[in-house]
């Protein structure tokens, strides 16, 4: 695997996913829980330190495969939650902000993000921020402009989108997702325009 810029770490549950395939990964989980919770217990604090070296402002971790989706609430809450919080941790010890995105729909596992140590928990498109603020009213929300709309949406349909997000009460307003290479920058112009200017 390549090295990743500092400012974006990827979570276990994505390493594992990616390494062995979401389908094998799941039967694994199932029969072989001590083995994956091994796979799973690793040096957090040197990850943070090797990764964050030169980071100031903070971080965002991504982990992709680890929605309700895929793991189920057992699963997230088991695997997820614990050891995302000890990454978390190990990165807060050296005073870094750390944001948590993760991606598809949420709902099974909704209870539990409120128990996550990040700073802010970024979503996909796909949730209803203004729902998941209202049950967890603590929890720092961002997002959740949707990538497809910044790539091909119109300036109007854009701006909208941000008011709404904003007048729902959202936290930080960005893009649900990571940015398609055709995203227009004036696209992103207006969404950051339409934040400065509310």
């Amino acid at each position: 695997m390549a090295a990743l810029p500092p400012f974006f770490q990827i979570g276990r549950a994505a390493v594992g996913v990616a390494a062995a395939g979401e389908d094998q990964i799941d039967d694994f989980q199932i029969g072989h829980r001590a083995v994956v919770r091994g796979g799973l217990r690793v040096d957090f604090a040197g990850d943070a330190q090797r990764g964050l070296a030169d980071l100031e402002g903070g971080t965002a971790i991504a982990d992709p495969t680890a929605t309700g989706e895929i793991l189920g609430p057992k699963m997230f809450a088991e695997y997820v939650v614990t050891y995302l919080n000890k990454l978390v941790d190990a990165v807060h010890a050296m005073n870094v902000p750390v944001i948590i995105h993760i991606c598809g729909k949420l709902s099974a596992v909704e209870p539990y993000l409120a128990q996550l140590h990040s700073d802010a928990v970024s979503t996909d498109a796909l949730v209803n921020l203004r729902l998941l603020k209202n049950d967890y009213p603590v929890l720092i929300t961002m997002g959740n402009v949707s990538t497809y709309l910044l790539q091909d949406g119109a300036s109007d349909k854009i701006s909208a989108r941000v008011k709404t997000l904003m007048r729902d009460g959202i936290d930080i307003i960005a893009p649900a997702c990571g940015l398609g290479t055709t995203t227009p920058v004036g696209n992103i112009r207006v969404m950051t325009d339409t934040v400065r200017e509310c």
